[in-house]
């Protein structure tokens, strides 16, 4: 490790104990976040169940085109990926005008929104328990070469179209290029690729936690393994409450909360959207 890594080290360990990881056990179960804030847009909203390569078992939402006859039935369908610590929710949390996949569905798509392995929605597996260490040994490029083309085959197969448009955020655009390197032969479905924020290389990373695990993620990896520690940030019952409570616009702990955000996912120069964040906390 390079010199004052060790600094890093403790953050990353108590941002995880802070952030309730889950120590051989399991997340409470949770209400599916996703298709309440669809269903609250008077939309249809449906739960897919895909099974990846490696056998993880993974939930995809998907928002139907509308029935609506000024509708083109030529479309083809919208995959999603969301980026690191995130889920499908990401693209419907703000509501009409403000959300991605919604602003698609009015323009007559067909929108599916991919969770990526050991997220919220996607905690199951053929064999492993979320309690076993081994469910979690995995990083994006599992997710680019598993979880990604067993989502796009499923959509395709589901809507029997030959190609998919493509959104990704952050980590939804590393595991795309995972994909479109690794197995090239998915380059043709794909009709064409939007990537918001992408992330190719990682020398560059502003988060403390984030560039420290990329600086030596063998060491990070086996010193969290010997602590126990398997998950990074678990959505549980506690959090939940404890977001609510504390990371409400309206609170006075609102911007410590935006600092222990940007300490893992980054400074930036952009102010956090207040109003997407009241929209979000409902």
């Amino acid at each position: 490790m390079e010199r004052g890594c060790g600094f890093y080290v403790v953050i990353v360990i108590l941002l995880l104990i802070c952030g309730a990881v889950s120590i051989g056990g399991q997340s409470a179960p949770l209400i599916d976040s996703v298709c309440q804030a669809v269903q609250r847009q008077q939309l249809e909203c449906q739960v897919h169940r895909v099974e990846t390569a490696d056998g993880y078992r993974l939930s995809v939402h998907r928002i139907p085109a509308p029935r609506n006859p000024r509708c083109p039935q030529h479309l083809r369908p919208f995959v999603l990926m969301h980026g690191l610590l995130g889920s499908a929710g990401d693209f419907v949390a703000g509501g009409r005008g403000r959300s991605l996949a919604l602003e698609l569905h009015a323009r007559c798509f067909d929108v599916w929104l991919g969770n990526a392995r050991g997220t919220t929605h996607s905690r199951g597996h053929r064999t492993l328990a979320t309690g076993d260490a081994r469910f979690w040994q995995f990083s994006w490029h599992e997710i680019g070469i598993y979880d990604l083309p067993a989502i796009v085959d499923y959509v395709l197969a589901r809507t029997s179209r030959r190609q998919v448009h493509y959104v990704g955020h952050s980590q939804g655009t590393t595991v795309l290029l995972v994909l479109l390197s690794q197995r090239p032969e998915y380059n043709a479905r794909f009709a064409n690729a939007a990537l918001m924020a992408p992330v190719a290389f990682l020398q560059h990373l502003s988060s403390p936690p984030l560039r420290l695990l990329a600086s030596d993620s063998a060491g990070v990896t086996l010193l969290l393994n010997k602590l126990g520690l398997h998950e990074l940030l678990p959505a549980t019952a506690l959090t939940q409450v404890g977001s609510q409570f504390f990371c409400t616009a309206s609170r006075p702990t609102y911007a410590l909360c935006t600092l222990f955000t940007s300490l893992y996912v980054g400074f930036s120069d952009y102010p956090l959207d207040r109003v997407l964040t009241k929209k979000t906390d409902n």
